[in-house]
């Protein structure tokens, strides 16, 4: 699908948190997804990455599902949520609609 992308696999280091690294990676990966035309960008995180969650959502990523016992991890199974920022003004408020 040539409209939507995915960041996925996206960690910055614990010496360089709280410096607006990711911050700057999401504002460089939405500048490339605009320049590809792309009408959307998705990503995953885990339910337990506050965070992470905290920073998608200030960036304008909405959520709009929780896949339950997603991510694997030893002994333990994650839920991750999926949000989605849409690109275009059209479809901007789009994520605030009921399902």
């Amino acid at each position: 699908m040539r409209h939507k992308g995915v960041l996925w696999g996206v960690v910055v280091h614990p010496l360089y948190r709280n410096v607006g690294v990711a911050r700057e990676l999401l504002g460089a990966a939405f500048t490339h997804a605009r320049t590809m035309r792309l009408m959307q960008i998705h990503l995953r995180a885990s339910t337990e990455n506050h965070r992470a969650r905290r920073l998608y959502t200030s960036s304008g990523l909405a959520g709009y599902g929780v896949e339950r016992l997603s991510h694997p991890f030893p002994c333990l199974y994650f839920d991750e949520e999926t949000m989605v920022l849409y690109l275009d003004g059209e479809h901007a408020d789009a994520s605030l609609l009921p399902l």
